[in-house]
């Protein structure tokens, strides 16, 4: 998929607010008609299946010059004791991710990116299958994945994930011995 140039997107925002301009309409509704008009603009030509995903695969969206990637993939409780697959998402910025589902509409949207570059060690340390615990060692949780800047956790017998950062780590969670 293309990603529309700056006046394509211009042209489009353009039209989608002439076709209600005289309209009285509150704030929220006229920003969503923006967003839905932008996704539009993005799915126009939109007819290729969604980006395999696959763990480290590198990844562009076209409302972001940041490169993404896909640090981690497997099953969470996503409520009420339904599994859902997920993938845990970052870039080299980021101090938390986002846990997203696997069969999410954005992925229509995702390119691949050729971007090299891999990821840094945990700063702190960390390695996958680390465990930790918080809470005076009420809660206890292994480590899943390591982003340089934080970790994704599970809760020891549950399928429920936690994404903290570095600094979170440092202040409440405790190392423990494996």
């Amino acid at each position: 998929m293309a990603v529309p140039n700056r006046a394509q997107q211009i042209n489009r925002v353009a039209d989608v607010l002439e076709k209600w301009a005289d309209e009285d309409m509150p704030v929220e509704e006229a920003a969503k008609r923006i967003v839905d008009g932008m996704y539009e603009m993005w799915q126009k030509d939109v007819n290729t299946p969604p980006m395999s995903i696959v763990t480290g695969q590198a990844f562009k969206l076209p409302w972001s010059s940041s490169i993404y990637r896909v640090t981690w993939e497997g099953d969470t409780d996503w409520g009420k004791g339904a599994l859902r697959k997920v993938v845990w998402v970052t870039d080299s910025t980021t101090k938390q991710g986002t846990v997203a589902l696997a069969d999410a509409d954005v992925w229509r949207l995702a390119t691949p990116s050729s971007s090299k570059a891999e990821p840094k060690p945990n700063a702190l340390g960390f390695n996958i299958g680390d465990k930790l615990s918080v809470s005076q060692r009420r809660y206890h949780y292994a480590v899943l994945a390591t982003h340089e800047k934080c970790l994704l956790l599970r809760e020891t017998g549950t399928f429920k994930l936690q994404v903290e950062s570095n600094d979170l780590i440092e202040k409440y969670y405790r190392r423990e011995s494996s």
